[in-house]
């Protein structure tokens, strides 16, 4: 079943959580220090996004705690769940662990941004936000001016 699973996943790693911010809408952002690399080719320090609780299937971790990852890239960002969750050792033994990329060697590689700034292309979805308020404010005001109409003519 863990074979499956790591098949299905885009790559696979055990580390260490250093960091934890919510990004908003229900969502968090993860910064990792990969220490083994047990499929796919993963940078030394790795953000991760995830759902931002375990009751919305998100990451449950510690600052500080050492687990294994299962991953899948959505839209360029990797992506983590509770489900992908697997105990550090378990996941070593389970596939063939390399160590991670040095991303510092590779020129022209960006260093991460810190955690207090966003990063493009990450984030809630602005322009959906605005337009579903937009939308709220429509129905809201047209549900008062049918029922102000209704209430003169009586």
């Amino acid at each position: 079943m863990l074979q499956d699973a790591l098949g299905n996943s885009g790559a696979a790693f055990v580390g260490t959580a250093l960091a934890r911010e919510d990004a908003g809408l229900g969502l968090a952002r993860w910064i990792f220090e990969v220490e083994a690399v047990v499929k796919g080719e993963l940078p030394e320090r790795l953000e991760v996004g995830s759902a931002a609780d375990g009751v919305s299937c998100g990451i449950e971790m510690q600052q500080g705690q050492r687990g294994g990852l299962l991953l899948d890239k959505v839209d360029g960002v990797w992506q983590g769940s509770l489900c992908g969750q697997i105990d550090a050792e378990t996941l070593l033994a389970v596939g063939e662990p390399s160590p991670p990329s040095d991303e510092a060697a590779t020129p022209g590689a960006a260093p991460d941004p810190p955690l207090d700034q966003p990063v493009a292309g990450q984030g809630p979805p602005l322009g959906w936000i605005a337009a579903g308020g937009a939308l709220a404010v429509a129905v809201g005001g047209g549900a008062i001016g049918l029922q102000r109409a209704r209430a003169r003519r009586r």
